[in-house]
């Protein structure tokens, strides 16, 4: 898209069908802003006809929707996958809840071992801030 207030677009060509996540006039932050109808005569001006009875226009988290994938853990699934056994599933959940929690651990010592060697660099920092 050319518009700097759009932040995602994603069409599909066989439904006919585009979405788009913008940042609507209300929103408070710095960026750019624009309006629905700034952005519907915008796409038609490119050739995107808008049919205003099949269009949806709701609210998106954009932190939690857009970026919190990342952050989120995975998710280990509660039934079994195809071709294996409810006991055989069992056994494989909890090998994987295991290492789950075991690189869990791991990070948080790294974590720790990288703020402590921080603290012991930056002591003049860390003391003009308390």
């Amino acid at each position: 898209m050319l518009l700097d207030a759009v932040i995602k677009a994603r069409v599909n060509y066989a439904k006919g069908q585009i979405s788009i996540i913008y940042n609507p006039v209300g929103a408070d932050n710095i960026r750019e802003k624009i309006s629905l109808d700034e952005l519907i005569s915008f796409l038609e001006h490119e050739g995107v006809h808008v049919d205003k009875n099949n269009m949806k226009d709701e609210d998106f988290d954009y932190v939690k929707e857009f970026y919190s994938y990342a952050f989120n853990p995975k998710v280990i699934r509660e039934h079994p996958p195809y071709g294996m056994s409810n006991e055989e599933w069992k056994v494989r959940k909890a090998e994987l809840e295991k290492e789950a929690k075991e690189v869990e651990e791991k990070k948080l010592k790294k974590f720790r071992e990288w703020q402590k060697k921080y603290k012991e660099e930056h002591r003049d920092i860390l003391a003009d801030m308390q």
